[in-house]
């Protein structure tokens, strides 16, 4: 896993780097205005904490730069009854953000892609178990803080199936994928029956990086 800076700009360039052309990527911090949302998007946060309000405005507002970028410019982006982004038509995007970070990135040339930011450090034995396959939890023994890189890694792998997984009533679970680590990022193979019935696994690729600060992954489908 390749280590960067702590800086937003470094996580900017590591994106830019690595994802395919017709995918663009917007980093910042978490603390976004909550009163620069448009309407429809304040209604989604207006009975949340304040916390969640600056990360929902902090995530929508780079989403939108996102778009502008990508040349699908929007005036807002409501939630869909999943609490998802409703993304404009032709395009797949994600959304992430944790303390101190936030990211999205879009696409019109993907069937899928996910974003996934985590604060580094140790996953608890007692989460581990229950996101972990046993043959992740035998590669990456306990006190290894690449166990909260896999969980990252799963998160946008799921992020990266999201729609077709809903378009086929199966949500996936921890449980469902195993994380392989590769020298240019990270792989993954299905594991039950409902992964393996969603198709575009072979066309999966995955980057992720450490900052020392924040973990990153991103996970895309190729179109067809």
């Amino acid at each position: 896993m390749l280590r960067l800076p702590a800086t937003c700009s470094a996580i900017q360039s590591a994106l830019d780097a690595h994802l395919p052309p017709g995918t663009v990527a917007c980093v910042g911090s978490d603390g976004g205005d909550p009163g620069s949302l448009p309407a429809n998007e304040a209604r989604c946060v207006a009975q949340a904490v304040p916390r969640r309000q600056r990360q929902f405005a902090a995530g929508r507002q780079l989403a939108r730069a996102a778009l502008e970028q990508l040349g699908h410019p929007v005036a807002a982006l409501p939630a869909t009854p999943d609490r998802g982004p409703a993304w404009p038509r032709g395009v797949v995007g994600s959304i992430t953000h944790t303390t101190g970070l936030a990211i999205a990135a879009v696409s019109t040339a993907l069937d899928g892609l996910g974003v996934d930011a985590e604060a580094c450090g140790l996953l608890p034995d007692a989460s581990a178990a229950r996101v972990l396959l046993r043959e992740e939890l035998n590669r990456w023994p306990a006190g290894d803080e690449q166990r909260i890189a896999v969980f990252a890694a799963k998160e946008a792998i799921y992020k990266a199936f999201g729609a077709c997984a809903q378009a086929d009533a199966q949500a996936l679970d921890f449980l469902d994928v195993e994380v392989v680590a590769a020298d240019d990022g990270f792989g993954a193979r299905p594991r039950s029956a409902r992964a393996q019935g969603l198709p575009g696994w072979q066309a999966l690729r995955g980057r992720w990086w450490t900052t020392g600060a924040h973990v990153v992954a991103a996970a895309w489908r190729a179109s067809a």
